[in-house]
């Protein structure tokens, strides 16, 4: 682990617990995203605030800010603004993983909080900065791994957004539930 990436283990706050349990009910609203990167990737998410978008109308709005705000002071953190906040859904797609990319091409931070434990579904973070010409790189691109982050309940990692990053998908069956935030400290 390097001095920009975090990995928070054993998240014990009330606000996780109470979250995991609704997000990974069978009951929990999602909607289905045609593409992530392209097209050839489609997600299930449920968006709490999208890309430069005031919050929207989420039951669910209260509970991600808690613990978000539970998580970033518990390393120091002094949160400016959130760009982006988001509960995931990742399904196998056909690929071991998806494109990399960044969320956004302005200096940020990104937190990804993971509900549940795929038996595959790591978190490839780069060595590779934006380059201020790409914001994709295709799945297959060879790409320099700087960390990987295992998907574990109970775990959050946080990192440079700017750091080029994917998703190993989980085996079919199986599902990477993950509430992911991008912010600007």
């Amino acid at each position: 682990m390097t001095k920009d990436i975090i990995e928070l283990k054993n998240i014990s706050f009330d606000s996780f617990f109470s979250l995991k349990e609704k997000v990974l009910n069978n009951n929990f609203p999602w909607c289905w995203r045609d593409s992530s990167t392209t097209e050839k990737f489609p997600y299930l998410i449920h968006n709490i605030k999208g890309r430069n978008e005031s919050f929207v109308n989420s039951n669910y709005e209260n509970i991600c800010l808690q613990l978000f705000s539970q998580l970033t002071m518990s390393v120091g953190f002094k949160v400016k603004k959130i760009t982006r906040m988001a509960i995931n859904l990742a399904l196998n797609c056909g690929q071991k993983n998806g494109d990399f990319h960044i969320d956004d091409t302005l200096k940020h931070k990104i937190m990804i909080v993971y509900f549940n434990k795929p038996s595959i579904g790591n978190t490839l973070i780069c060595k590779k900065k934006y380059d201020k010409k790409n914001t994709i790189f295709r799945y297959d691109t060879k790409m320099e791994i700087q960390h990987t982050v295992l998907p574990e309940e109970n775990k959050a990692v946080i990192f440079d957004g700017l750091r080029y990053h994917s998703a190993i998908y989980p085996s079919f069956g199986e599902r990477r539930v993950s509430l992911v935030v991008n912010f600007v400290i």
